[in-house]
């Protein structure tokens, strides 16, 4: 499954997230780096990336404390972190 973004380099995938982050969507395997951008622009996407580190699952609760919802497998300090994010 070979599409645009997929072809890119990936300094170029990583300017593409930046400029847009729905763009990870077209990528097969993201990085991690690919992922801490573009749930740090747009934390919903967290909930399209199944495989996502605890690192990037933190980015995105500290940037949105309900994305919580939409980690597949929360870590349980991504789960801690959002809470306190959620009750302050």
């Amino acid at each position: 499954m070979l599409n645009k973004s997929s072809a890119l380099p990936g300094t170029a995938r990583l300017k593409a997230i930046l400029e847009d982050p729905d763009t990870i969507l077209q990528i097969e395997k993201p990085t991690e780096k690919m992922q801490l951008a573009a749930v740090q622009k747009k934390p919903e996407l967290i909930g399209h990336l199944p495989f996502a580190t605890e690192k990037v699952q933190l980015s995105a609760v500290i940037t949105s404390a309900e994305s919580i919802f939409l980690i597949h497998n929360p870590s349980p300090t991504a789960c801690f972190v959002a809470m306190e994010g959620i009750l302050d």
